[in-house]
């Protein structure tokens, strides 16, 4: 008993000695301990571009006799001071994007103490960094909700296009330090892994106009210290910042097919776009982010089918009202208030080169109608429709294209008149041109716009279409029901083949490189049962195929530049 006793009293005087060796430390005549920073939040700032930092710490240590006067809190050149016994205050204003060094320092009558140790946290609306107590380091701490924040990093400087490969799980990826599914393409059609630091299961992705990627996560994923759903990555840097954190998935199909738009849209201001499901639970949510802030434009009884976003921030959206079921076409303006444009469900809407909105509807006279933006209103002649099924005086009569008589095989006719497209393009000369049809007929190319006319082509059954200026890059199926790739001259109704039906090829992508001016494509080489990544040189005309596997592309994009 004695003996324990002892070791007790021993013990004791060891924990109580070290902290009276801290109280003695200070005296009454010393400067005060460094705080020691423990969170740094992120917010959104009051100018554009700009952010708010909230930084938390641990009170120094300083004398009862000599009691802290203030602490001082630097994030980057930028500061802020917390007085007395408050133990975090706001850097405002920092320029957003940036790694910046955050630490403190404390003040007593004896003046300023030490500088704490340094964290270095990216200054991305959203952000949080929390100190893990075993490390100062923040690449060894965690967020809030104990996220790894191991760097999520791309390289995307050489590459011309991307592809994914598999939709492999989440967990798998995991399992690896560094990687992801996505793959990075250089001009050769050599692949390397697109992220280099870290790693990430994506599940979908786009290439904007602007060359940057959007990158659509399997499950949140780490990007700083944000848990993220949907990150846009700059090509050059190779940077991820996270777009949205808060949904519970994004929509990138909607729910009628590769008619509808592109899942990310942007406006002439760089604002984005994009639509899912609310975390909170509910139909759809559609958000616009701009200046590191994002707005919910919709309330919770709407379900969209498509949008298409206008270049003045103006909206377009074909859905329905979930509580009655009742379709429609309505415009959000840009100061959000909400006009009806169609009660029906729009089964495409697209841009043509005049600058107005080409709608196709069902129910309501069955045809396509457009909305002229310069007057906010609709046409009321149909652009499209067949004057047979009651249409009155539109601006094309599609019986001209489906009577006397027509196939079974016509896309078009058999599609409802044109109301049905895999894809629309605009040429570069003012022309439109949809692949017509659904289904098993899907596949008819023909002119919506400016006026209505059947492509002659050889290519019956059109299964891909990438357009190069005045130019259609056409892959399908022949007369014979062989597969072909051809280049269609829009200008003069003219025809060059590039893979003829003896050298078999069926494609699934084809993507246009400018720098080039090839085109890059994946499909099945017929001659010995391969799977292909290749190129047509469209200077030379001259075609290269390389194998690369077993399994189908899920995806194959490339960068317009």
């Amino acid at each position: 008993m004695k003996r324990w006793l002892l070791i007790f009293s021993l013990l004791s005087a060891t924990w109580l000695g070290a902290g009276v060796h801290g109280v003695d430390a200070l005296s009454v005549t010393s400067k005060p301990s460094a705080p020691v920073v423990s969170v740094v939040s992120v917010a959104n700032g009051s100018k554009k571009g700009k952010v708010n930092v909230t930084v938390s710490f641990a009170l120094a240590s300083t004398n009862a006799k000599a009691p802290l006067i203030l602490t001082q809190v630097k994030v980057g050149t930028g500061s802020c001071t917390a007085v007395k016994k408050s133990s975090k205050c706001t850097v405002r204003n920092v320029v957003s994007g940036k790694t910046y060094k955050v630490q403190s320092r404390s003040k007593n009558r004896n003046g300023f103490g030490r500088w704490s140790s340094a964290v270095a946290v990216k200054a991305v609306l959203g952000n949080k960094w929390q100190r893990n107590n075993s490390s100062d380091n923040p690449a060894t701490s965690t967020p809030a909700g104990g996220v790894s924040t191991i760097g999520l990093k791309f390289n995307l400087k050489n590459a011309v296009g991307l592809i994914m490969k598999s939709s492999v799980s989440a967990a798998s990826i995991r399992k690896s330090a560094v990687g992801s599914n996505l793959q990075a393409v250089d001009t050769a059609g050599k692949t390397t892994d697109a992220v280099t630091s870290g790693s990430a299961s994506i599940s979908r992705f786009l290439i904007a106009p602007n060359d940057k990627l959007y990158v659509l996560f399997n499950t949140k994923t780490a990007v700083g210290t944000v848990s993220c759903l949907l990150a846009e990555v700059d090509k050059t840097t190779g940077e991820p910042i996270c777009i949205e954190s808060d949904m519970q998935s994004i929509s990138w199909d909607f729910l009628t097919g590769k008619s509808t738009n592109p899942p990310i849209q942007f406006d002439s201001n760089g604002a984005i776009y994009y639509a899912g499901t609310p975390s909170r639970g509910g139909n759809f949510e559609l958000k616009k982010f701009a200046k590191g802030q994002s707005t919910s434009l919709i309330n919770e009884n709407m379900r969209l089918f498509d949008m298409l976003v206008l270049p003045d921030s103006s909206i377009l959206i074909s859905g329905e009202t979930t509580s009655s079921g009742t379709r429609w076409i309505r415009k959000i303006s840009p100061s959000g208030s909400l006009s009806n444009i169609a009660s029906d469900q729009a089964y495409f809407m697209r841009r043509f080169p005049d600058g107005n909105i080409y709608f196709a509807l069902y129910g309501q006279g069955l045809g396509i109608k457009r909305y002229l933006t310069e007057g906010s209103s609709v046409d009321s002649r149909a652009w499209m429709a067949s004057v047979r099924n009651g249409a009155v005086n539109p601006h094309n009569d599609t019986d001209s294209l489906c009577y006397p008589s027509w196939s079974d095989q016509d896309g078009f006719c058999v599609g409802n008149f044109g109301i049905y497209i895999k894809e629309i393009v605009n040429t570069v000369s003012g022309s439109a041109y949809a692949v017509a049809g659904s289904g098993g007929s899907q596949g008819t190319l023909v002119r919506y716009f400016p006026t209505l006319t059947r492509a002659s082509t050889q290519v019956k059954r059109v299964v891909v279409m990438q357009r190069v200026i005045d130019y259609l890059i056409l892959t399908g199926l022949d007369a014979n029901g062989q597969n072909i790739t051809t280049l269609y001259n829009t200008a003069t109704d003219t025809e060059q083949t590039l893979i003829s039906s003896t050298n078999e090829i069926e494609m699934y992508h084809l993507n246009y490189v400018a720098s080039s001016n090839k085109i890059m494509f994946d499909g099945l080489r017929f001659s010995d049962n391969k799977y292909v990544i290749g190129q047509i040189d469209l200077n030379t005309a001259t075609v290269t195929a390389s194998q690369t596997g077993s399994s189908k592309l899920l995806d194959f994009q490339t960068f317009g530049s």
